[in-house]
């Protein structure tokens, strides 16, 4: 089986039952870009075709099977496959660029991956963590997304205060899709320096944050629109669609055309693959 990954949000066509998409209250909007809810059916009914795609942002995911309880902390810069575990409720907080080493703690920020003890015993640092942990299994999916929001707001009244000036900028230039040099400019900062708080908090280049947000702007042209190719290239920033085509092929590991068609096709009939 894949190693689960859950740090990009399921389209709503992902295979699973129940799945909501939930905006945070407005005291988290500046670290959290949503959470999400899914319940799986059994393992006769599941897909494992399906991708995850890397924005910058990182997820906290908490997975609930039986009785048992697993926590999942994901930061990937590749795409990912997406294999469901069946029979399982899944609880997933996912965090803008920086937002995670803003609430979380700046270990956050540069740490790849993180599941089950080890996830844990990370997030044991975490102002009332534990209590809010307990608690989740005793709770039902309407109870549980209730008590994460209320752990998260008052993780807004501790935050990491030395780190928000800068995630604060780093997610504006990342939401805007702002070159670095214009950005270094604009803000009075030496580049070298931006590129040093970049990896710092977000554990990436502003290259790689570049990338990750045409991608997404393109990827979202590209599923909800028929703009033609070259005028999709040219309004997420690159030359032409010949250099589009090659960075999102190497990027999304399919090519703009063929990723159209397929989400056009899960459109026009949710089941296909």
């Amino acid at each position: 089986m894949h190693r689960q990954s859950h740090a990009i949000i399921p389209a709503p066509s992902f295979n699973a039952s129940n799945f909501k998409l939930i905006a945070p209250v407005a005291v988290l909007r500046p670290w959290v870009q949503c959470l999400w809810t899914a319940t799986t059916g059994s393992l006769a009914t599941l897909k494992v075709n399906e991708k995850l795609y890397p924005d910058g942002g990182s997820s906290l995911t908490f997975l609930l099977r039986n009785t048992e309880l697993s926590v999942h902390y994901d930061r990937d810069l590749t795409v990912k496959p997406m294999a469901w575990l069946p029979e399982t409720f899944y609880l997933c907080i996912r965090f803008k660029p920086g937002g995670a080493s803003v609430l979380l703690g700046e270990r956050f920020g540069f740490t790849s991956c993180c599941m089950g003890v080890e996830a844990i015993s990370m997030l044991a640092y975490v102002p009332n963590f534990q209590r809010f942990l307990d608690g989740l299994q005793q709770n039902s999916p309407s109870q549980a997304l209730w008590a994460v929001q209320q752990w998260l707001v008052g993780l807004c009244q501790t935050a990491h205060r030395q780190t928000m000036p800068w995630v604060q900028l780093i997610s504006r230039a990342v939401a805007q899709r702002r070159p670095l040099p214009e950005l270094a400019a604009d803000e009075g900062i030496g580049r070298r320096t931006l590129e040093r708080q970049f990896k710092h908090h977000l554990g990436m280049t502003p290259k790689q944050a570049y990338r990750f947000i045409q991608m997404r702007e393109a990827r979202q042209l590209l599923g909800q629109s028929m703009v033609p190719l070259s005028e999709v290239a040219l309004m997420c920033g690159f030359f032409d669609q010949a250099h589009f085509t090659n960075v999102f092929h190497t990027q999304v590991l399919e090519t703009p055309a063929d990723y159209r068609k397929r989400k056009l096709s899960q459109i026009s009939n949710p089941s296909a693959d």
